[in-house]
């Protein structure tokens, strides 16, 4: 109903040859077709949108229209362009000290920043995220994370941390996603430090919960520290069973 009343106000505009407001539609409808997840589509009106919006440098518009063509990138794992026009967002919203829309960028930069595995942006990022909240819900989330990219340079004394406390807020809060990301990476330090008695603990906490909350990545990630527990402990079959278990659901996602 909405894209049919927005269609119809565009036969307008083009009536009226108003280009501005028809890139205003086109900016709202992107917007609906990718909630409604038809990202092609989507990504089309918000390009088209995006080119006017530039040339009359409407700044309110472009902030929203650059952090959905952003996550649009991002889901067609366009990771460069993901970050390019992230930074576009957060140029904009820095300058309208828009608190949420900064948080969701540098936590989005972040992340990106480690896919690409870029650590040490992804911690410059995640600790720009933790300096400006009080949230104890989006700590939960970052505080494991961190602690987890540090773990990526062997600096375990920042990683654990960073790690204990996600592990503490997270268990206060009863937040299960931010615990088992901390359950994962603390076993992954432990296994590391070759305090085998606490990782296969954590491990086995965290593989209760990934299961529970379905969440494929973060059991993707338990399976393939199990493995390499079990390699360590030198429990070979039970260490090539967990490596089954890896490959056949890497296949299936």
């Amino acid at each position: 109903n909405a894209i049919s009343g927005y269609s119809k106000s565009k036969d307008l505009f083009k009536k009226l040859n108003d280009t501005l407001s028809i890139a205003k539609v086109n900016n709202s409808i992107g917007l609906i077709e990718i909630k409604r997840g038809d990202y092609v589509k989507g990504l089309q009106y918000l390009l088209s949108a995006i080119k006017v919006l530039e040339s009359k440098n409407l700044k309110n518009e472009l902030r929203l229209a650059y952090s959905n063509l952003a996550k649009t990138c991002y889901n067609f794992k366009a990771f460069d362009e993901s970050i390019a026009v992230y930074l576009k967002a957060l140029q904009i919203q820095e300058e309208q000290n828009d608190v949420d829309g900064i948080n969701q960028s540098n936590s989005q930069l972040a992340e990106l920043y480690s896919i690409k595995k870029e650590h040490r942006k992804a911690i410059e990022y995640y600790e720009k995220v933790l300096k400006g909240l009080n949230n104890d819900s989006i700590r939960g989330q970052i505080l494991p994370k961190l602690g987890g990219e540090y773990l990526k340079f062997n600096d375990y004394k920042n990683a654990e941390n960073f790690l204990i406390k996600g592990l503490k807020l997270n268990r206060r809060s009863k937040d299960k996603t931010g615990l088992l990301t901390t359950l994962n990476n603390l076993a992954d330090l432990n296994l590391q430090q070759n305090r085998l008695i606490f990782a296969r603990k954590q491990l086995l906490e965290a593989g209760a919960i990934a299961k529970k909350l379905d969440n494929k990545p973060e059991l993707l990630r338990y399976y393939k520290l199990m493995k390499a527990l079990d390699s360590t402990s030198r429990k070979f079959d039970k260490a090539f069973v967990w490596q089954r278990r890896y490959y056949d659901l890497k296949n299936s996602i």
